[in-house]
């Protein structure tokens, strides 16, 4: 099962959900306001690159050598 976590975007939801119902896919639901900071880190370590989840005005971050992986889940979060 697919876990979606819906933006405050609700244009972008809803086309995601719909695609999903016509492709009959099964999914639930997650609301990125309830996530977690362990919820989080589990996330970026499923990925090379944590970078790809977030929106584009989190990649000026990917430069930043000496940030802690903790202040950029704050910054997230």
């Amino acid at each position: 099962m697919l876990e979606i976590y819906l933006s405050r975007n609700t244009s972008r939801n809803q086309k995601l959900l719909n695609f999903c119902r016509s492709h009959d896919i099964s999914y639930t639901c997650k609301d990125v306001g309830h996530l977690a900071h362990e919820d989080l880190l589990d996330l970026f370590a499923k990925t090379s690159d944590c970078f790809e989840m977030l929106v584009p005005s989190f990649q000026r971050f990917k430069r930043h050598k000496q940030m802690k992986l903790s202040e950029l889940v704050t910054l997230v979060l």
